[in-house]
């Protein structure tokens, strides 16, 4: 043969020249010509044969000679589906594609994919990678040039076989990198950085490269000093950017930065590089791979693990409550304009860039087993994400997620032992998890003499852990119904056990039950005392799962705890005041027939309770009583008890003007050991988060003074969303806020710390707002009680004139004279029927009684009291203004 063929995009063929074909020593080019011109040898046709069906590989003499002879290889059914998806591909106006054609050795694979090449090659440029150890730079380049065949003119798609006996990482990375070197010796690199910018700036807004590194990238062959400016080698790419300097006056190329003009640009931008086929996958890891230099510097580090683990919120339809997506805006979009498997590139090749970075292999781990429901490579990436950083939690928790998946996978074998294996596993990653979070918060937990406490508790361990038990126990009881009583304990059941093969997690089913009740224990106690914050509650699937849990492992015919906590709620699930005297009425029982202090303080609160519903029920004891119970408790010790014990001794006492004994409870003393309790309690759980209010100063007489957060709006206590405005009514400073069943206290402000009037005595208590502490003065404030001690909520200041008409209360009393005035100038403020009495009493000292007792109610009336006094009494009130300063 003395000369070679190639095909055109029409069909014709032209001239492959012997200096072109030289160049392709690693590609074996299926020629259009290929055997046309030579005179074949029966003999070598028939050896050729026999050994292709002794099972030697094929060779293109095979091929042809069936070709020639009619009598073409039998072709499989996917044959008709590869060719036409060749042909749909080449459609799509993208640089490079992918098919993947997954086969056994020896099942045919390579003979179909050699018989398609033939059959295409007078349509396309065919060609077989020989040997793909060979460096994917040196194969990029030969097919580059098989592409443009004789001059860049006459170009042609290049139809590639690689041909991979495994399906290794290694094999993946090389298909990869032979996509990227494709890509890269073929489109400008000024047109290159300007996907890169448009990738960061329309992901991540405010995103920006160094100009030094720009130009590192897009004049690589020019590294003397004078080389053209950014601007000029950006050519008409130019005018999309803005180039600026992050020093004032700076010029030096290490001091400014460069970005698109503005976010809109670069989504317009990035929309038309992907119609023209520059793909969202190609441009990130040409990103990683081209522009990141050895030392990556760390506001490209930020972005880059912006673009690949960055989640956002969103609100889902019909929804309240924000959520994030499971995914990155970059990995999403991958995922649904491109393949999945192109994501595990970018992956891979941002876990190679940045191998300390343990949020890389997070995300991939999440994405395997979310997308891919590969839990094998899953697990792998969430261990070595582990590696890199096995002091944080929240790291940890995906290796429990990626177990608790493959547990909830419905393809997941149905047999007992294969369900207890994957969920002692994931047992197992969860309890890690929970003792690290533990740890997290721990002060003696020091590096370098500096102390590390976590911003939050990460609960995500103990819960992943309750969950995991829920789809255990479905899952066990789905096979055999006796397998919920072996979880619960109330059998042993060898015969179950042995029969399934179970005996190696005797230990584990043994264990479960008592594990299970701590940690549904813990969460009872983490959200009746605790939320997120003031408008934001626990998602109600917590709540839900561990409510589950409970009844799944514990009883199912009790209700799920009635613990201190547990009666705290009682109102929320509890309706019947009957079913409330029977709950009260057991605990008077277990009370007199018990020493525990914790029953006492029980049979207490659910007294409380019973009142919050029931005033006049017939077994709520008189709050004498109750107090007298305290009071011995008290007696016995003051100090290290529950926050429990002093939150009663705070509702109870706190209005008590009864005559002190030697057991009183000192109030002053109580706040500081409930706080000092709550820092040994709950302090390291519940820090970060929103104490809940559990019940405010009312009122009203006896247990009625003492008012449930759920009372607070009596007509809609269940109302979650009341409540939430409700609680914004009492934390902020609404001058007219007023809820006529709760009680405002006087207090202090004083060296930014406030302190309520009880009594003579003043008892400091937290400000919900300390924004609204700022200066020394009297206020006013409803008084509400967490479990870390008493708050003071809506802090209101005192005017002036409020606090002088308390003061000279007397004087006014007795020494005004124009009272039929005054009482004329308040009587649209005090109401038609109470201006006929006190207008109708005999003296002006007994009217101005019977004033006062009206005004008394708020500072309002005070001061427009004031402000009449100023008008007609105008110098006896300027005298008594100058005695009071």
């Amino acid at each position: 043969m003395e000369y070679y063929t190639v095909s055109t995009k029409y069909g014709a063929r032209i001239e492959l020249q012997t200096e072109v074909k030289d160049k392709l020593f690693n590609l074996d080019v299926v020629l259009g010509n290929m055997f046309e011109d030579w005179d074949t040898d029966p003999q070598l046709v028939l050896e050729k044969e026999e050994e292709f069906y002794r099972g030697a590989p094929p060779q293109w003499l095979n091929f042809y000679c069936a070709e020639r002879n009619h009598t073409p290889f039998v072709k499989r059914d996917i044959y008709t589906k590869i060719t036409k998806l060749i042909q749909k591909k080449r459609k799509i106006n993208c640089s490079t594609s992918t098919i993947n054609l997954f086969h056994q050795p020896g099942s045919g694979g390579t003979t179909l994919a050699m018989q398609v090449l033939w059959d295409l090659r007078k349509e396309l440029r065919c060609a077989r990678v020989i040997d793909s150890v060979s460096d994917s730079k040196a194969i990029a380049q030969q097919v580059i040039h098989l592409f443009n065949g004789v001059a860049s003119q006459i170009q042609n798609t290049v139809l590639l076989l690689v041909d991979r006996e495994t399906d290794t990482n290694e094999d993946m990375q090389f298909i990869s990198d032979l996509q990227d070197n494709l890509t890269t010796k073929r489109r400008p690199r000024n047109a290159q950085m300007l996907s890169f910018l448009a990738l960061i700036n329309s992901y991540v807004p405010g995103s920006y490269l160094t100009e030094n590194l720009c130009l590192e990238f897009v004049d690589k062959k020019n590294h003397i000093s004078g080389r053209p400016t950014l601007e000029k080698q950006m050519g008409a790419f130019a005018d999309l950017l803005v180039i600026y300097s992050t020093r004032s006056g700076g010029t030096k190329y290490k001091d400014r930065c460069i970005r698109m003009a503005h976010p809109m640009i670069a989504d317009k931008c990035l929309q038309l590089l992907t119609d023209a086929g520059v793909t969202l996958s190609d441009t990130t890891i040409k990103l990683i791979s081209h522009l990141c230099p050895q030392t990556i510097p760390p506001y490209l580090v930020k972005t880059i693990k912006h673009l690949l683990t960055k989640r956002e919120k969103y609100l889902p339809n019909d929804e309240r409550e924000e959520t994030l997506h499971k995914f990155s805006n970059l990995i999403q979009d991958i995922t649904e304009k491109e393949k999945k498997s192109m994501c595990e590139g970018v992956f891979k090749h941002a876990a190679k860039k940045l191998p300390q970075d343990p949020f890389i292999p997070q995300a991939f781990a999440r994405f395997y087993y979310i997308k891919q429901t590969d839990y094998a490579r899953a697990e792998t990436w969430a261990k070595i994400a582990i590696k890199m950083e096995p002091n944080n939690s929240f790291i940890r928790d995906t290796l429990g997620q990626v177990y608790k998946n493959q547990l909830k996978n419905h393809n997941l074998e149905i047999l007992s032992r294969k369900i207890l294996q994957i969920g002692k596993q994931a047992f197992k990653a969860f309890e890690e998890e929970a003792e690290i979070a533990e740890k997290e918060l721990d002060p003696k937990m020091q590096e370098d003499g500096v102390t590390h406490v976590s911003a939050v508790f990460n609960y995500r361990g103990l819960f992943g852990y309750i969950q995991v038990a829920n789809t255990m126990f479905y899952k066990l009881k789905n096979i055999n119904s006796e397998w919920s009583k072996v979880l619960r304990q109330e059998t042993q059941s060898p015969s179950l056990i042995s029969s399934e093969n179970c005996k190696k997690y005797q230990s584990l089913l043994t264990s479960l039950r008592q594990r299970i009740e701590e940690k549904c224990n813990f969460f009872e106690t983490f959200l009746i005392y605790s939320k997120p914050n003031i408008d934001k509650n626990e998602p109600q699937y917590i709540w839900t799962d561990t409510a589950k849990c409970y009844e799944n492992y514990i009883k199912e015919e009790e209700q799920f705890s009635m613990s201190f906590e547990g009666l705290l709620s009682a109102l929320s699930h509890i309706t019947s005041v009957s079913d409330l005297e029977q709950i009260t009425e057991q605990w008077r029982e277990i009370y007199m027939n018990s020493q525990f202090d914790i029953d006492a303080q029980n049979y207490i609160l659910a007294n409380i309770m019973l009142s919050q519903k029931s005033a006049n029920s017939e077994i709520l004891r008189p709050v004498p009583e109750l107090q007298d119970i305290l009071q011995k408790l008290w007696g016995r010790e003051n100090k290290n008890r529950s926050p429990e014990f002093y939150l009663l001794v705070l509702l109870l006492f706190w209005h008590d003007s009864a005559k002190k004994t030697s057991n009183t409870p000192d109030l002053k003393e109580c706040v500081q050991y409930m706080c000092d309790s709550y820092e040994r309690t709950y302090q390291k759980h519940l820090r970060s988060r929103y104490l809940v209010p559990l019940f405010f100063l009312g009122s009203g007489g006896g247990l009625q003074r003492l008012v449930h957060s759920s009372r607070s709006n009596p007509d809609h206590f269940s109302d979650e969303r009341n409540q939430i405005e409700i609680t914004r009514l009492l934390t902020e400073e609404h001058e007219n806020a007023e809820i006529e069943s709760l009680q405002r206290i006087e207090g202090e402000i004083r060296n930014h710390k406030v302190f309520a009037f009880r009594g003579g005595n003043q008892i400091e208590v937290s400000p919900h707002n300390q924004a609204s502490v700022y200066n020394k003065d009297l206020v006013s404030f409803y008084l509400g009680f967490t479990i870390r001690g008493p708050v003071a909520y809506n802090i209101r200041y005192v005017k002036k004139s409020a606090q002088f008409v308390d003061k000279h209360k007397e004087k006014i009393i007795q020494q005004v004279k124009k009272v039929d005035s005054i009482i004329d100038d308040l009587r649209p403020l005090i109401g038609t029927e109470q201006y006929s009495t006190i207008i109708a009493a005999s003296t002006n000292e007994d009217k101005m009684r019977q004033l006062y007792s009206i005004i008394s109610a708020g500072y309002e009336m005070k001061d427009k009291f004031y402000q009449s006094l100023l008008k007609y009494e105008k110098e006896l009130i300027h005298l008594w203004e100058r005695e009071f300063q």
